[in-house]
């Protein structure tokens, strides 16, 4: 991956960038009570660093913040592995890739902060509205029995009162913030897709040489590969983050399809509710309809054919368009919540708005929307 002559121009405003940002983060660092820690992040610490032995590098892994794309790096950057692209990289391969990358579990916590001191440390952090607003759509908008299995139980019990259920598939927006908001103030164990940033690598006490952000994703990855001269050994294509998601999203939803029937919607209105996902994400223009017209036809086509639809979709998406989706989707769910549940999740994920300087205002994420347009929509009747 050669650098452009356009990233080769914002080189020292990326270097500021990463300065700042580890500026801010020591100036609030200096604020937080030591006993604001619990004993128990250490253990959720220990398993999201990822030591990469053969590059030299610890990245903490925070899900939801591009932590499978840069699993997918560290295999690239490997110099025992024959990859030259992320993408060649299918998704279980990321989360398990034999000894590319070790987790930290059984090491010492005097081992771990020296091997971040002695080795390059890196972490990705994501603003807590659109991480959770990403973490619902992925996890309960968007096909995915093992959640729908597990906390969209728990969430039904804790929000509906309902507990009679095996799979839960309509969780709302409101329910997710909710619940984690509660789970996360009484210090009660929660899902790694749902806790807050600083839980999972606990940088006021490790010192992480880059902290980079998913709304920088694909500037800031160049700019630490470049750091670590690396830029020849990896290919990193263009709308290399969107492909990404079409690749994990597409190889998740046709793994999972022989269950989808046992919680009772069609694996058409699944492809459906993704389509609306990727749309919502800004990775495929609302003005793109799903393309199939019927549960047969959508239910017929192949899953090398519906990324490849889902790539072509995202090619004609008009740069603007999809901008505008991601401000519309996120102000469209952030409307959806009650005044109380907006002031407990700002409770809850204090720390992160603070020490990552995210703003906390949520009117700072509303846009005017098209009120005729909604992003999350039930199933239409063709696909049921």
């Amino acid at each position: 991956m050669d650098l452009t002559a356009g990233m080769l121009i914002l080189l020292p405003a990326l270097k500021e960038r990463f300065r700042k940002r580890k500026s801010v983060l020591a100036k609030e660092c200096e604020k937080v009570q030591s006993n604001e820690r619990q004993a128990s992040w250490k253990k959720e610490v220990k398993f999201n660093l990822k030591n990469a032995t053969g590059s030299h590098v610890v990245y903490c892994a925070i899900e939801k913040a591009g932590s499978t794309f840069w699993k997918r790096i560290l295999q690239v950057i490997d110099k025992r592995n024959n990859y030259t692209s992320p993408l060649d990289i299918k998704t279980v391969d990321a989360e398990y890739p034999g000894d590319i990358f070790i987790p930290m579990s059984n090491d010492s916590w005097d081992d771990i902060v020296d091997v971040t001191k002695k080795h390059t440390s890196i972490m990705f952090v994501r603003n807590p509205y659109t991480r959770l607003f990403s973490a619902w759509l992925d996890k309960f908008y968007s096909m995915n029995i093992p959640y729908w299995r597990s906390v969209g139980i728990q969430i039904a019990q804790s929000e509906r009162n309902q507990g009679n259920k095996n799979c839960v598939y309509d969780v709302t927006f409101p329910e997710l913030v909710n619940y984690v908001s509660k789970s996360v103030l009484s210090n009660a164990w929660i899902e790694r897709h749902f806790s807050p940033n600083f839980r999972h690598c606990d940088p006021c006490h490790l010192d992480f040489d880059y902290i980079g952000k998913y709304e920088t994703l694909n500037d800031d990855t160049s700019f630490i590969l470049d750091s670590l001269n690396l830029t020849k050994r990896i290919n990193l294509p263009k709308d290399s983050a969107e492909k990404d998601a079409i690749k994990d999203g597409v190889f998740w939803a046709y793994y999972q399809r022989n269950d989808i029937s046992k919680c009772g919607i069609s694996f058409a209105c699944a492809l459906f509710r993704m389509w609306q996902r990727l749309q919502s994400r800004g990775i495929i223009s609302k003005n793109i309809p799903f393309p199939f017209s019927s549960k047969l036809e959508a239910e017929a086509v192949t899953m090398k054919d519906f990324e490849m639809t889902l790539n072509i979709a995202h090619g004609e998406s008009k740069k603007d368009d999809i901008h505008n989706n991601r401000q519309e989707s996120l102000s469209q769910a952030i409307r959806t919540l009650p005044e109380q549940v907006v002031r407990r999740l700002q409770r809850a994920f204090l720390l992160d708005f603070k020490l990552f300087n995210y703003d906390i205002d949520k009117s700072r994420y509303m846009v005017e929307t098209d009120e005729d347009y909604i992003y999350f929509k039930d199933c239409p009747s063709n696909l049921l």
